[in-house]
């Protein structure tokens, strides 16, 4: 069985290599999971902004400040 931590494992994995629209669908698996960390929206917001798409980059940028 995989865990939510795992899920987000595998989303930054996805990021790193570049499989932009892949990793952003797992990160929001992982949140919708679970993993709803500062870091997993920290990340899929990067992911977003790789994906040309600001406002929802925005809205997890916000989603972190609201968490710390």
């Amino acid at each position: 069985m995989t865990t939510c931590r795992q899920i987000f494992d595998d989303a930054k994995n996805l990021l790193v290599t570049g499989k932009v629209s892949e990793s952003i669908k797992a990160f929001t698996n992982a949140i919708s999971c679970g993993e709803r960390s500062d870091l997993a929206y920290l990340s899929r917001g990067v992911a977003y902004l790789k994906d040309h798409q600001g406002k929802k980059a925005i809205d997890d940028f916000t989603e972190v400040v609201k968490m710390n």
